[in-house]
């Protein structure tokens, strides 16, 4: 459980200010959201497939993750709401989460924060986000992970939570800043690869803080 615990926190951290997803224009009938990463900032396909029985799914294909979006399902259902349940899927990949076993409650709410955080970082979360997910039309069989209630207050907002990149290009300052984190997340990764215990990759997390501080935000 720790090893997988620090993998995970691993990857956390590579995937920092890399953009999870961007939603698209409208294709084939329906919106296609795109720039999902996974852990390692790689890109992963995404791809609309109207025989897809979940809005959204992510699932290893050919050994790369590939996340599939069906349009046509739920078409009452908010544009925000459905960016979520796809920032859901992709989050699953970025969290290095297994993609070839059902998801678990647990699974599914980590997943959850990590969507919001997105979505908050990206101003595409608004009040409303939390009734629609609740309303009593949510059909939990066409949406990824089990049924559930999505207790977004229970979210504690994660550092560094991922954006979605803005229109316009990046100013010297937000490069800067950039490239500071991510040398601190490389550092972290180093540093939990030689522990031993969960002492030693606490104290990794902590030099991790700091230095993330020092790049300023």
């Amino acid at each position: 459980m720790i090893e997988r615990s620090a993998r995970l926190a691993a990857a956390v951290v590579l995937a920092l200010l890399v953009p999870l997803l961007i939603a698209g224009k409208a294709k084939a009938g329906g919106e296609l959201f795109d720039g999902c990463v996974d852990a390692r900032a790689r890109p992963v396909q995404s791809t609309i497939d109207y025989g897809l029985p979940q809005l959204a799914h992510a699932a290893m294909e050919n050994g790369r993750a590939v996340v599939r979006y069906n349009p046509a399902l739920m078409p009452d259902l908010p544009t925000r709401a459905r960016l979520f349940f796809f920032a859901h899927e992709c989050a699953r990949v970025a969290l290095g989460q297994p993609l070839g076993a059902e998801c678990s409650l647990q699974q599914a709410r980590q997943a959850d924060c990590w969507a919001l955080a997105t979505l908050q970082r990206s101003g595409e979360a608004d009040a409303s986000l939390a009734a629609d997910l609740a309303a009593p039309e949510i059909d939990w069989a066409a949406l990824p992970g089990p049924a559930r209630t999505v207790d977004l207050a229970a979210c504690a907002k994660p550092a560094g939570a991922l954006r979605l990149p803005d229109s316009a290009p990046p100013s010297v300052t937000q490069s800067r800043q950039n490239r500071c984190v991510h040398a601190c997340g490389d550092r972290l990764w180093q540093c939990q690869n030689r522990c031993r215990d969960e002492a030693c990759r606490g104290q990794c997390l902590g030099h991790y803080g700091s230095c993330e501080s020092a790049c300023g935000g």
